[in-house]
């Protein structure tokens, strides 16, 4: 009988931990990537969210990362190398892409503050074509924040160098080390986007605070460019007449996007864009919407 009771002890003590066993299976979380443009406010609200398909709109509010870091990987001087382009997201990038300039790869230097695109060009880099790169880099320079940065077309044997000043405008653009292939003035000129830009942080409290706080931020930086032009074919109203203007916070890597703004093509007006219920607002009814 001891024996017995025995033997039925330990088979019952293998079943209880069998039990236990097939009962703690590994869990995954989904935490899928969601997008959210917010307007001005009289407070800085900063709400991160996630654009992984780097669309206008977006199905929550939740705030979640942009898009995932990119592969890559670190050469022997320290040098921070993207290869795998698809999986990099960045307002530069975009630009780029609609331009149908092919990205290489991306080398990131000095602490990955100093970015060389590696390119190829779609148009030829010459006197006809000297006004539209200028514009170009400058476009670049804005959707960077700012900083230095370097193009280079290995096939055209082309090399310009962006130099900024304060993160606030270009300062210089040389080609292949000839400063003065791109003419002065219109290096300094304002470009449409750089006006747009100007227009949102004079009005909206909410970005000059967004600004101001990334302005001494050596992990990143603050980034404002325009992610849309009016599109006169557009059935849409304020996809035919609004230029939307992209607000967020620039790593080497990855983007987190913090608002999204609509101004329209007379810059006379500015409207909050809501991604999660793809709604356009006043910044008057944006803002009492957070009271």
């Amino acid at each position: 009988m001891k024996k017995l009771a025995l033997i039925s002890t330990v088979v019952a003590a293998i079943v209880v931990l069998s039990g236990c066993s097939s009962s703690s299976k590994n869990v995954k979380s989904d935490n899928s990537g969601k997008v959210q443009k917010v307007n001005s406010s009289e407070s800085s609200n900063k709400n991160n969210v996630s654009n992984d398909k780097d669309k206008t709109s977006s199905d929550s509010s939740n705030s979640k990362a942009e898009s995932n870091k990119a592969n890559a990987s670190t050469d022997a001087n320290g040098d921070y190398i993207i290869k795998d382009i698809n999986s990099w997201n960045h307002p530069v990038k975009n630009i780029l892409n609609r331009e149908n300039i092919k990205i290489n790869k991306v080398v990131l230097q000095n602490n990955k503050t100093y970015p060389i695109f590696y390119v190829t060009f779609s148009k030829e880099l010459n006197t006809d074509n000297k006004e539209y790169y200028g514009k170009l880099m400058k476009e670049i320079a804005l959707a960077n924040g700012y900083w230095n940065f370097e193009i280079v077309d290995e096939g055209r044997n082309a090399d310009i160098k962006v130099k900024c000043k304060d993160k606030k405008s270009v300062d210089s653009i040389s080609y292949n080390k000839d400063s003065s292939y791109f003419a002065l003035n219109s290096v300094q000129s304002l470009s449409k986007e750089q006006e747009l830009v100007n227009y949102l942080v004079s009005n909206v409290s909410e970005v000059r605070s967004f600004m101001n706080v990334h302005a001494n931020n050596t992990n990143s930086k603050s980034t404002i460019y325009v992610e849309r032009y009016p599109n006169a074919a557009a059935t849409n109203t304020y996809e035919k007449n609004y230029y939307m203007i992209y607000v967020g916070e620039s790593f080497p890597d990855h983007i987190v996007n913090t608002y999204r703004f609509a101004i329209n093509k007379d810059t006379n007006e500015i409207l909050y864009y809501d991604t999660a219920k793809d709604k356009y607002e006043t910044l008057t009814e944006w803002r009492n919407s957070k009271n």
